[in-house]
């Protein structure tokens, strides 16, 4: 008789138990399947919290204004002389903070304005270089290719090694690649040459007394606006310069994008800085 009673009471507790269990609202259950990375929202956050909340993933995406589309492009002549400003789109393939990251990009340009016409550009760029390199890789020189090597360089980012000298010191080295060797076969074969043969004239008077690849940043950091994940927000950055250029750069040690960069107009043709100059305005599925 005791051991079904005690039968009999155990039953009824694992069906309580179960019954609790299916009683469970969806909305319970699915607050606890909803696991993993989620996309970062900003309301009420300081600039210093929005900044230390942006991460990139593959599959972010950038948004570039800029007057150019590239050396070497059929219609970089024509953007220029019109002063089309064209938004290049980045598409992150692939990110390891502080190590390597590959992008995809494509931009689009008015061709003929009266018949409405345009032409779509568009390239990789694979192997970016995030925790040693000394030299960006300037949006102007990407070639219209699939899989195009980054050549050592870290694209729009600074690498792990130039910011940690740049946050503790304020002071780095950077390279812009501007009159890099490697990419003059490129630059040799557009319309715009003539420039970067007088920029390079301008370097060499100077060079001797000026530390033209020395990055200075600013003691405080300042606020910047940009538009993340719809939002338009406020973000942490240090402006830091070289010879050659202003620089606005995201203080994230795990995404120190050059979020802007700025030719210097004392040094060169208002042509060329035109087409180096970029600004990125917008970040989209950036996750916490």
């Amino acid at each position: 008789m005791n051991h079904k009673l005690i039968t009999i009471v155990f039953l009824a507790v694992a069906v309580a138990i179960i019954g609790a269990g299916c009683g469970k609202s969806p909305e319970s259950v699915s607050r606890q399947e909803a696991v993993g990375p989620k996309v970062s929202t900003f309301q009420g956050l300081t600039p210093q919290e929005a900044t230390e909340r942006i991460n990139l993933v593959p599959g972010s995406v950038m948004f570039m204004h800029h007057f150019f589309a590239g050396f070497g492009s059929d219609i970089s002549q024509k953007i220029v002389d019109e002063k089309q400003e064209v938004v290049r789109t980045l598409v992150i393939e692939r990110f390891a903070p502080n190590e390597v990251s590959s992008l995809t990009w494509k931009l689009t340009a008015k061709t003929d304005d009266t018949a409405g016409v345009s032409q779509t550009l568009s390239g990789n760029l694979d192997g970016n270089d995030l925790k040693k390199a000394y030299s960006l890789y300037l949006p102007a020189y990407w070639p219209e290719k699939e899989h195009a090597p980054s050549l050592g360089n870290s694209a729009i980012w600074l690498s792990r090694d130039v910011f940690e000298g740049l946050n503790r010191n304020r002071v780095s080295t950077l390279y812009l690649g501007v009159l890099d060797v490697t990419l003059q076969q490129r630059v040799a074969e557009s319309d715009f040459k003539d420039y970067l043969i007088a920029l390079e004239r301008n370097m060499r008077d100077i060079e001797n007394r000026t530390d033209v690849y020395l990055l200075e940043g600013e003691r405080d950091l300042v606020e910047w606006p940009l538009k993340v994940n719809g939002e338009d927000i406020k973000v942490e950055v240090i402006k830091a310069s070289t010879w050659f250029a202003d620089l606005v750069i995201l203080n994230n040690a795990q995404n120190p994008v050059v979020l802007k960069l700025s030719m210097n107009p004392g040094i060169m043709d208002e042509s060329l800085k035109s087409l180096l100059d970029y600004e990125i305005f917008e970040l989209k599925d950036v996750l916490e």
